[in-house]
């Protein structure tokens, strides 16, 4: 049996084998991080402006620009290359229609390389680490979701800037053609992770950005003319359909990380 082997076998052995939280230790743990976190927040509130306690008080918006710092590089480096490709395929086809699915598949792409980040904590058992921090998982997870999103809005953002300046896309059709598929399979992913435990959920959310991204290129293929015929209310109501879903699995989410990392399973009657 190789380390891999061996690696696999444990994980699967202690996956049986779990004990379930002890609760009664769980809330008294956060009890203690909630008292400690208070009477930080009291000492800060009543520091001199010079006073050592003050600086070293943390918000939660300075907690969301430190964890810049623990996004993987290699988040970073796959969407600078995902905004290359839309700035390439934009120019290549002198940002006309012909670039609508190309456009949608990267849109959709940008979910992928990001939802990885969003769920690690999960997925590398981080729990009990984040249960002893001032700013727990739910914090966590909040904060990636601004970090992940903000990145993805500029990425966005670039794209509808570049398609009018390379040729005769209007920023509006580059908005409704990105957005739709990329909303659509945060929506998904995030269905995803409200109804599966462990690892294999971050697995099929990716599988479902790679297909929603190849069937926006068939769709393409074999229907063109839907992209032309298809009215403009048409699509503002999907966006509005795909964006109202996406915040809704987005609320699920962060109402079932309030039971805890060890908790993220599908519970149809959490409150």
């Amino acid at each position: 049996m190789n380390d891999r082997d061996l690696k696999r076998a444990l994980q699967a052995h202690f996956d049986e084998n779990r004990p379930e939280p002890d609760e009664a230790a769980k809330a008294a743990a956060l009890a203690l991080v909630a008292a400690a976190a208070a009477d930080e927040a009291d000492a800060h509130a009543l520091a001199a402006p010079g006073d050592a306690r003050a600086g070293a008080f943390v918000s939660f918006p300075r907690f969301v620009m430190g964890q810049v710092r623990f996004v993987s590089g290699r988040v970073w480096a796959a969407q600078a290359a995902l905004l290359a490709a839309a700035f390439a395929v934009c120019a290549w086809y002198r940002a006309g229609l012909e670039a609508a699915p190309a456009i949608a598949a990267i849109a959709a792409l940008t979910v992928a390389v990001g939802l990885p980040e969003l769920l690690k904590s999960n997925d590398h058992g981080m729990a009990e680490l984040e249960y002893a921090c001032r700013f727990d998982c739910r914090h966590t997870v909040l904060a990636r979701f601004v970090i992940l999103g903000l990145s993805d809005i500029v990425m966005l953002t670039c794209a509808m800037l570049a398609a009018p300046a390379l040729g005769t896309l209007q920023p509006a059709d580059v908005f409704l053609f990105a957005c739709i598929p990329y909303f659509a399979s945060c929506a998904g992913c995030l269905w995803i992770v409200n109804h599966t435990r462990g690892r294999i959920g971050t697995q099929l959310c990716v599988t479902l950005t790679a297909s929603a991204a190849l069937a926006a290129m068939l769709l393409w293929q074999a229907l063109p003319k839907l992209y032309l015929s298809v009215s403009l209310w048409v699509w503002i109501a999907l966006f509005c359909i795909v964006v109202a879903a996406t915040f809704s699995q987005a609320r699920s989410y962060l109402r079932r990380v309030e039971f805890g990392l060890d908790h993220l399973q599908h519970q149809p009657n959490a409150r």
